[in-house]
């Protein structure tokens, strides 16, 4: 599943198969033998009662039980003798670790308009009576801008998962120590962040006050604030981040106000679909009560390369090659990835691998072809030369997770290293994996030979760079995950000079190593982005006391410079806490939706929703200020027309500004008018609209040239065809391709508006397109191309109709400079003809 920054001798070699359970892999085995009596955070398939009685029968504490998981802490010994025996039909253990994912945000994303009760709000909202919980490397509770203006300091817990377990261990994790408010109030907490600064900055980001400078301030300045330092280090560290979600959520029931858990944390390995047993445990969580939302940063991989590969298998025989790696970190000079795919999609898959002369392409014999369904949970192999020599060793491990195969092949002790070692797939179904030798793994290859040189390169599956943010809950459909765009360039650090810079991305573009979406189940991701590249967040203690830090530090030495999807994450969750301190009754589901309905999207976003922006950046005026939107748009034309509010949510409790408590009014006379209404539970909203007084503009008339149809001056447009309005055509002019009854809708600044007479087109599809002219010819350089109807698309072909270029046609010549001289054929196009011209290039 996901990997460890360790050395990983081959198993076989180490152990003999029958002393382990059938539910085995790489990382269990490893960790059995290094840590056999560790307490451990372990999910243990639920199978009702019998999977209880078993537990209860073994003094196995539970902490949670999941529609599919039981959550238990017990030892590897303990878990492995189960399994063995058959006491337990399945249980889950990652390979992966934990990492972290490392002023002007707040004006950017429109907070500051929040904070000071701007236009339509009621109040301002600084994230007062919200508790935010923080899963990182810990938090500098002592720094000035996490103590409020009284002097009582905002952190109400610190949980350090890492710490040795002594008896302040929360219960029932059972694990770590923790502090509670007293202790840190008064001083004597000795939890504290120490060096790392990823914690104090993250937390800063969301939640800092700016009392340390009077700048710096974070989204949710007024907020409460919970801290778990969690362990990296720790087996199954998921399933720890679970318990701090639980832990956070348990402290707000106590306190009875909404909470927001961030977590700039990940893994860049694992299912990638949302369901392992941690995202089950916290979706469980956020299902189960109002008032909780998680938010996650999407990671920050997004530079990698092409790390991942969709395979999508049709009754053929493909396959893709991984390269060498002398520092693979499961054993040098050897090939390892990580297959994840659903049980319905793959039973009908069959892997099998081979190797290919890195020079000449000849391919070694395959081993054994195995059944994704039907094979042994743990398979070795022999891949051997052509002349029969041995080649290779291949192990697989097969996990079944949930609905879902885990496949882990290691293919070792090489006898040459001359090879591209081969996947291959067969039969019908689909897939995912991951490697790379970034992640001190084994990259895919993708700098590949033509196919005259090696025919067989055409059932080649090649890797993409997509579905690479973090596995787990940022995966998941019920958690707001977050990318990462550029904030600001660079900043004066402690020494008093400007901090060198990359001028790449721009401001406001995407971090190149924000994760792609989206996940393995095809869920959009991620859901908004954020600012969070070069941003300043708290610098903890021991920053500050050292000089040598200082290029790290904002000037005055409060504050240090963090990046990457880490500070994207907090701003959201911040804006999260604004959200539910204006609305704490509202769900996961309601902030997820409008966060993702109230975005600002620039033209180098592209066409959005998409894997990189997701659906834009994220605007928090918009998201806490507006629910609902007015039913009309138009000012006051000289005739009483009806105002009301249409809006995602149900609406109750009208008061217009008229006195009038209806869900609309009559608008009788231009001016403004405000409504405020309840929505949600116990959430409220203000919107103002100004009706301006207009009159009708004249009747506007047609005229028709050709297939051109032309109406009178306005101020704006709108075309008809048949009834039916004619997308993104608000011109004066419209260029008509087909027969039918025409009309065009004119209005001025004020809305109001007025339509033309229809005019009857009886133009067919065989007119259009009759008169093309395509000059000089012969030419030696631009061709030009006049035309009484649109052209979409030219091609030109060699005169033997092989396709030489493709595009589509913006008007502009097109250039044939770099054509040799001879006879060429051009074809121009739409939806409605083909036209074909012999040019002669000299």
């Amino acid at each position: 599943m996901v990997l460890k920054k360790s050395l990983l001798v081959f198993l076989i070699a180490l152990f003999s198969s029958a002393c382990f359970s059938q539910s085995d892999n790489f990382r269990f085995v490893k960790y059995l033998q290094e840590k056999p009596n560790e307490l451990t955070a372990f999910a243990v398939a639920y199978k009702g009662e019998k999977t209880l009685s078993t537990l209860r029968r073994h003094n196995i504490s539970i902490k949670h039980i999941t529609p599919n998981w039981v959550f238990i802490q017990t030892t590897p010994t303990i878990i492995n003798s189960l399994s063995k025996n058959k006491e337990i039909e399945q249980f889950y253990f990652e390979f992966h670790n934990g990492q972290p994912l490392s002023d002007t945000a707040r004006i950017v994303q429109h907070v500051k308009e929040v904070h000071d009760g701007y236009g339509d709000l009621i109040r301002g909202y600084t994230g007062k009576n919200v508790l935010i919980g923080f899963v990182d490397q810990g938090l500098d509770w002592t720094h000035p801008d996490f103590v409020d203006e009284n002097g009582v300091r905002r952190v109400i817990a610190y949980w350090d998962q890492s710490a040795p377990t002594n008896t302040t261990a929360p219960q029932p994790y059972n694990y770590g120590q923790s502090c509670d408010s007293l202790s840190i109030a008064n001083g004597t907490c000795t939890l504290t962040e120490s060096g790392t600064y990823h914690g104090s900055t993250v937390t800063g980001a969301a939640t800092g006050n700016g009392r340390a400078n009077g700048k710096n301030k974070g989204m949710a300045p007024d907020s409460k604030i919970v801290v778990i330092e969690t362990d990296f280090g720790k087996a199954n560290w998921t399933l720890t981040v679970a318990d701090a979600c639980d832990y956070l959520f348990k402290i707000a029931d106590s306190l009875g106000i909404p909470a927001v858990m961030n977590l700039s944390v990940g893994s860049y390995f694992g299912s990638h679909d949302g369901n392992d047993p941690a995202s089950e445990l916290m979706e469980q969580m956020i299902d189960a009560k109002k008032g909780r939302i998680i938010v996650g940063a999407a990671g920050n991989s997004g530079d990698k390369g092409n790390y991942h590969l969709k395979g999508k298998i049709y009754n053929d025989t493909n396959f893709v090659w991984f390269r060498n790696n002398p520092s693979n970190q499961i054993l040098a000079n050897s090939v390892y990835f990580d297959w994840w795919s659903d049980t319905t999609l793959s039973n009908q898959l069959n892997i099998a691998f081979a190797a290919n002369d890195s020079l000449t392409f000849v391919q070694t014999p395959y081993s054994t072809f195995y059944n994704l369904k039907t094979m042994a949970s743990y398979v070795q192999d022999t891949l051997r030369t052509v002349n029969g020599s041995k080649l290779a060793v291949v192990e697989i491990y097969k996990t079944l997770v949930g609905d879902s195969y885990n496949i882990e092949a290691l293919i070792r002790n090489y006898d040459s290293l001359g090879y591209f070692y081969q996947l291959a797939v067969s039969g019908l179904g689909q897939f995912d994996l991951w490697s790379g030798k970034w992640a001190d793994l084994n990259d895919m290859i993708t700098n590949l030979p033509d196919v005259s040189t090696f025919p067989g390169i055409t059932k080649y599956m090649r890797p993409d760079s997509l579905s690479t943010l973090v596995s787990s809950w940022a995966c998941s459909e019920k958690i707001m995950t977050v990318g990462n765009i550029r904030n600001r360039l660079t900043h004066i650090n402690n020494n008093g000079v400007e901090n060198p810079y990359n001028p790449y991305p721009p401001v406001g573009y995407i971090a190149h190593h924000s994760s792609r979406g989206p996940s393995r189940k095809g869920v959009l991701k991620p859901n908004v982005t954020s600012n969070g590249d070069m941003m300043l967040g708290a610098a903890p203690a021991f920053m500050r006391a050292s000089s040598s830090y200082n290029t790290a530090l904002d000037l005055g030495g409060w504050h240090a410079r963090n990046g990457g999807t880490s500070m994207a994450s907090p701003v959201v969750a911040g804006i999260a806490a604004l959200y539910l301190e204006k609305c704490p009754g509202s769900s996961y589901s309601d902030f997820i939706r409008d966060a993702m309905n109230n975005t600002d999207v620039y033209i180098h976003y592209g066409t959005v929703p998409n894997y990189t922006y997701g659906p834009g950046r994220i605007n928090a005026y918009k998201l806490v200020a507006h629910n609902g939107t007015f039913s009309n748009n138009i000012g006051y034309c000289g005739a009483d027309f009806n105002l009301g509010i249409t809006s995602l949510d149900s609406m109750r409790n009208f008061q217009w500004s008229t006195g009038d408590t209806t869900e609309q009014i009559v608008i009788s006379s231009p001016g403004t008018y405000s409504v405020s209404f309840e929505y949600g539970e116990n959430c409220y909203s203000t919107l103002t609209k100004v009706v301006e007084a207009g009159s009708p503009p004249v009747q506007p008339l047609i005229s028709a040239s050709g297939n051109v149809l032309t109406s009178t001056s306005a101020h704006n447009y709108q075309w008809y065809r048949n009834g039916e309005k004619l997308e993104n055509e608000t011109g004066q002019q419209l260029t008509i391709v087909t027969g039918g009854n025409y009309q065009v809708k004119v209005s001025d600044s004020a809305g109001c508006s007025n339509y033309s007479d229809y005019y009857h087109s009886t133009l067919s599809v065989s007119e259009i397109g009759k008169h093309i002219t395509i000059y000089p010819n012969p030419t030696e350089d631009l061709l030009f191309i006049s035309s009484d109807a649109e052209i979409e698309n030219y091609s030109i072909y060699s005169i033997d109709g092989v396709l030489i270029e493709s595009d589509r046609f913006k008007g502009a010549p097109v250039s044939m400079k770099k054509l040799a001289n001879g006879t060429y054929i051009v074809k121009v196009e739409n939806a409605f003809f083909v036209k074909t011209f012999k040019i002669l290039k000299n």
